[in-house]
């Protein structure tokens, strides 16, 4: 199940920021850090393995060139908006309510019928890939 893997990695990792901005010992920061990263990597393994099953290999590249694009555009965006908000709630708090909010988003998708049409959709795909793959003969 690739896009509920998902999207529990990313509030995994969402839920982690937070955390980390709680901790009150620097180990347990450390400890929470971890599960961020852990988190963003399993969901970014699926989201891209998603991305390569779904869209064409004609156009993959431009794909994720474009999705990477938005994501270095996100992050500027997001520096202007954190700026003032960090002098106004402190950047503790910037944490904490980024990832409790993202968390929170990331969770939600988890009910959106869509979602899990798309997910049916993907194993279907996927399970029909396999198959080629294992009709084709090894050179």
């Amino acid at each position: 199940r690739p896009i509920l893997t998902m999207l529990i990695s990313y509030t995994i990792a969402c839920g982690a920021i937070a955390l980390t901005a709680l901790a009150p010992v620097f180990w347990l920061a450390v400890v929470s850090w971890t599960f961020y990263g852990m988190g963003f990597s399993v969901g970014n393994a699926q989201l891209f393995t998603l991305l390569a099953t779904i869209v064409p290999n004609q156009i993959q590249g431009r794909t994720i060139s474009l999705l990477t694009t938005m994501m270095g555009v996100v992050g500027p965006l997001g520096l202007l908006i954190a700026g003032p908000l960090g002098e106004t709630i402190g950047v503790r708090g910037v944490f904490i309510w980024g990832g409790v909010l993202s968390a929170a988003v990331c969770f939600l998708w988890l009910f959106v019928p869509a979602v899990h049409k798309l997910e049916h959709t993907t194993i279907t795909m996927m399970k029909s890939s396999r198959a080629t793959n294992d009709k084709t003969p090894n050179t």
